[in-house]
This record gives C-alpha cells, sequence and structure tokens, in this order.
C-alpha cells in the first residue's frame, strides 16, 4: 500500500530533512548549478544527447566531489553514477525531472524511463513496515538500504529560464519504467540563468511555479565556439 507522501517545502523542514541525510541546499544547489553550467557548453556542433549527458555527468562529479570523505562513495554499479552512503544505507541518483519536478501541488517523474536496477530499487523503497526496529532487522536480512535510494531530480526550465530540481524518494514504478509515486519529496528552490531575472514574478510559489532564488548566485553566458 502506498503511503501518502511527506513534503518538505519550508526552509526549515528542508534544512532539518536534509541535514538527517547528511546533507545540505547548499551541496545539492552546487551539484544542480555545477550540471547546468555544461549544459549551458553545449552547441550546435555537439553531439544532440550532450546537454543532457553533461548536465547529468557534471552534476553526478560536483556531488561526490563535494561529499568526498564525509562518508559518501562513487558507487559505478550498472553505470548508475550512484553516490552512496554505506552507513547510512542510501543512495543518491541524479536523473532528468519533468516539468513537474520542484512543484508541490504536483507530482512528479523522470523525463525518461529507468532501468531495471532502478526499478528494484523502488520496489525496495516501497516494502514498508510496521516498526522502524522491523524495518531495520529485515533490512539488515535482506541486505536492502534503509533509507534506500533517493532521487535528484534536475529540470531545465528553458522557457523560463530557470532549474527546477527537488531530492525525493521514489516508491513505485509505472510498467513504463518511470516514478508514479513518493514516500518523501524535499523541494529545492529553482535557480534562475537568466541574465535578466524578474524575481518580483519569481519568488512566490503557486501551483505551477516554485520558488526561485531572489539573488541567484550564477549567471551563465552562452558564447558559441569558433
Amino acid at each position: 500500500m502506498c503511503l501518502p507522501c511527506k513534503i518538505h517545502g519550508t526552509t526549515a523542514a528542508i534544512d532539518g530533512r536534509l541535514e538527517e541525510l547528511g546533507l545540505t541546499r547548499e551541496i545539492l544547489a552546487q551539484a544542480v548549478k555545477a550540471g547546468l553550467l555544461a549544459r549551458r557548453e553545449h552547441t550546435e556542433n555537439h553531439p544532440v544527447t550532450s546537454a543532457g549527458f553533461n548536465t547529468w555527468s557534471e552534476a553526478v562529479r560536483s556531488l561526490r566531489d563535494q561529499l568526498a570523505g564525509e562518508g559518501w562513495e562513487a558507487d559505478n554499479t550498472a553505470n548508475q553514477g550512484l553516490t552512496t552512503h554505506e552507513a547510512r544505507k542510501l543512495s543518491i541518483a541524479v536523473v532528468p525531472g519533468d516539468k513537474k519536478t520542484g512543484i508541490e501541488d504536483s507530482t512528479p517523474s523522470t523525463r525518461s524511463a529507468r532501468g531495471p536496477r532502478t526499478a528494484d530499487a523502488v520496489r525496495a523503497n516501497g516494502t514498508g513496515f510496521l516498526f522502524k526496529e522491523m524495518e531495520e532487522r529485515i533490512a539488515a536480512l535482506m541486505s536492502m538500504r534503509i533509507d534506500g535510494l533517493w532521487l535528484l531530480l534536475i529540470y531545465v526550465n528553458e522557457e523560463k529560464q530557470w532549474v527546477q530540481s527537488e531530492l525525493s524518494r521514489p516508491t513505485e514504478m509505472s510498467d513504463g519504467g518511470r516514478p508514479t509515486a513518493w514516500s518523501e519529496r524535499i523541494l529545492l528552490p529553482a535557480i534562475n540563468f537568466s541574465s535578466t531575472p524578474d524575481s518580483s514574478k519569481r519568488t512566490k510559489r503557486t501551483n505551477d511555479t516554485p520558488p526561485v532564488e531572489k539573488s541567484p548566485e550564477i549567471v551563465v553566458e552562452v558564447k558559441r565556439r569558433a
């Protein structure tokens, strides 16, 4: 049975839950920005898949770089590009999200179908236990992850010139291989990469608008290579 999704949307709730996971908003934001910067290097002469690949690759690299020495390790099982904390029994996968990513009143998913390894991890996430003690004991016996697999969803909204993201824990998959339900969603402020941000219109959360950083730390200039 799928339990209701717990959404962390306020600054206190976001920071508190991330601290429990051994993470911070700044670490995740830096990873998202690294992916964005790599994406903005894409030109018409690059292979068409390079924008998405470079976004994913650099976000994974940044996440691993920042978390190195904190108990986190690179986990390249099945080329998923995971960042894993064995003691916490927690893994993070960076994946492209759809346009509902970071939107509180929506149910997001991935932009493309995921593989069988992700499906297995999501099924493990969706296995509920009555008491935490039961969860830990059975998890140890079954070699399942207690905190399980989390997805850092990233959606680059070119129309609005911002990046939407969230760190969320999927619990169900569709027959087509995409997440359809979540036990927790940690919503992250969107990152504005427009050179002329209109913060007065973009900082209040609505049904289809995530909160946007009022003072973005980066402004990306796109320059074509000779």
